[in-house]
């Protein structure tokens, strides 16, 4: 089901008026070719971490009937507040 999302018009006309709608698979469309591949997702996280000023990062590999790979980090998350209002705004230009 789509949501409706105020946007401040940049013209008006006094005929028509127009919203702007997304949907929840518009994340799976904009993050399409942002990670490619196995080795760019942990190189990512890594750089997450460093992001975060972690001082110690982990990479575990669990290699079992489905292969699990987890990075660990004791860096500096994000506050909910944060997540909110910089992580779930698309087009955010603060790097959280």
């Amino acid at each position: 089901m789509a949501e409706d999302v105020a946007i401040e018009p940049i013209a008006t006309s006094s005929t028509s008026n127009v919203s702007f709608k997304t949907r929840a698979r518009t994340i799976d469309h904009l993050g399409r070719g942002q990670i490619a591949d196995a080795p760019t997702a942990v190189s990512e996280l890594w750089k997450n971490a460093w992001d975060a000023y972690a001082t110690n990062v982990s990479l575990n590999i669990f290699d079992g009937a489905t292969a699990v790979a987890a990075v660990f980090d004791d860096g500096v998350g994000m506050s909910a507040s944060d997540f909110v209002d910089r992580w779930l705004v698309i087009g955010t230009e603060s790097k959280v």
